[in-house]
């Protein structure tokens, strides 16, 4: 006897298809903007922790030298590495967000030209100022950082009446990570 035989599907529907693709879409749309959010988040942390890891360097070496280091064109000098916690994990040169440099600024004085000023950055743009388009710079994309230009930069501030950066004014738009309330109006830090 023969019974019923049906007919058993031995495959997906394009529908079925279409719906699996939408969703995986989605999915790696959600994942893709997750983990932008948190490379920028990284990207700031490594950042605030090498300044600051720095800025702490440069106190102890005028500390044991009786000077600051003279600054070199671009970087932070390596005379630091002898005062830096866990110096291989930092870099001299390039800062977390790609196409940045650290820098560093002595500057012999402040705004009322009392003292020192002393300024560790990011600097988002190559290092030759007006003579580049703004375009060519790479900021991130922060609130913070809304509003800069070539000269702009994520700073800290080790001593004296800091800016962004030592050839603009006191206002030019920047980020201070250790003024009070983290932002680019320059203070005075002692």
């Amino acid at each position: 006897m023969v019974g019923n035989i049906t007919k058993q599907s031995k495959g997906y529907t394009l529908v079925e298809l279409v719906v699996v693709m939408i969703l995986t879409a989605l999915v790696l749309t959600l994942v893709v903007f997750g983990l932008a959010g948190s490379r920028e988040k990284t990207f700031y942390a490594k950042a605030q922790a090498d300044l600051s890891n720095m800025g702490g360097a440069l106190l102890l070496y005028a500390n044991k030298y009786n000077a600051y280091p003279t600054p070199i064109s671009k970087g932070i000098p390596a005379s630091l590495v002898e005062f830096l916690d866990a110096p291989q994990s930092v870099d001299l040169v390039n800062a977390p967000w790609p196409s940045s440099s650290y820098a560093y600024d002595l500057s012999d004085f402040d705004a009322d030209g009392t003292k020192e000023t002393i300024t560790l950055s990011v600097r988002f743009c190559p290092p030759n100022g007006d003579s580049i388009p703004t375009s060519n710079c790479k900021f991130p994309q922060q609130p913070w950082a809304t509003g800069f230009n070539n000269y702009s930069s994520l700073f800290y501030c080790v001593k004296g009446y800091c800016r962004s950066h030592p050839s603009t004014a006191y206002n030019n738009p920047g980020y201070c990570l250790n003024c009070p309330g983290n932002t680019g109006i320059a203070v005075p830090i002692p």
